[in-house]
């Protein structure tokens, strides 16, 4: 499923990752370090993962709120 339009996130030091469907999004929570998850996380992998129940949107936005208190998100607002 597409996340138009994409969420762009810091990836590192100088690096941006485009996060473009759901499944782009999963596998950033698959691959977030244990030692830093927290209640946004699991809100964001529970609502990515019951996409068969709910909507994309809300998963939207519970993805782009984790990746905000992670301090990832890419203002996109110019």
């Amino acid at each position: 499923m597409d996340l138009v339009p994409a969420i762009w996130v810091r990836g590192g030091a100088l690096s941006l990752r485009r996060i473009s469907s759901i499944e782009e999004a999963a596998a950033l929570l698959t691959d977030w370090p244990f030692d830093r998850r927290g209640t946004f996380y699991y809100l964001a992998n529970q609502a990515l993962e019951g996409l068969v129940e709910g909507s994309s949107a809300g998963a939207r936005l519970a993805f782009e709120n984790f990746c905000r208190e992670a301090g990832i998100l890419v203002d996109q607002t110019y």
